[in-house]
């Protein structure tokens, strides 16, 4: 602790001030001009990506050119994908779920992907499983289940275990009219306005 420092001499302080004057204003002007490059860089930047774009704009309009005269002059174009290639791939994707199903999953699924399940599968979910015969005769079947259990508690009648089903069907029934109704108002409406 008793250690002596040797005081720096006054010519000491005034070079050590000039070293930082000078360094301050050698680092001021290398800022400055590294602002220009930066600027001028940018500039030049934005420039290039701009003559990209109208390369690249103008490519495509030729491109569609191109296209567009390609095919109307060849409509009969074989397509590069086919049923072939389809069931090939449906083939593969299914090996490879499969392959991670248990034993039992495994089974129903070879059971629910054969082509015949499949059809009447697509089938029927167009034609008869309809999203809106399905509410409309839930709908039905409830109001119509309570109306007719209400009915028959103030008369003191029994209530036929077959009247939910019978009120399902009518909803459905009514369900599926209504969506067709829809569907062909909608249409002839396009038509008219077209």
């Amino acid at each position: 602790m008793s250690e002596r420092h040797s005081p720096k001499s006054p010519e000491a302080h005034v070079s050590s001030s000039e070293k930082i004057a000078n360094s301050s204003e050698n680092l001021g002007s290398e800022v400055n001009e590294r602002a220009k490059n930066s600027i001028e860089n940018s500039a030049e930047r934005a420039e290039n990506a701009r003559n990209e774009i109208e390369n690249h704009a103008a490519y495509s309009k030729e491109t569609a050119g191109v296209l567009a005269e390609k095919s109307d002059a060849d409509t009969t174009e074989v397509r590069w994908w086919s049923s072939e290639l389809k069931s090939q791939t449906l083939d593969r994707t299914l090996s490879r779920v499969r392959r991670r199903l248990s034993k039992p999953e495994r089974t129903l699924s070879k059971v629910v992907h054969q082509k015949t399940v499949e059809a009447v599968s697509d089938v029927t979910g167009k034609t008869i499983a309809r999203p809106s015969g399905i509410l409309v005769g839930s709908i039905c079947a409830f109001i119509g289940s309570l109306i007719a259990y209400l009915v028959a508690r103030r008369v003191g009648g029994e209530l036929s275990p077959s009247i939910g089903i019978i009120f399902f069907a009518g909803g459905f029934v009514v369900g599926i009219v209504g969506e067709t109704l829809v569907y062909v108002i909608r249409k002839y409406r396009l038509k008219k306005s077209a």
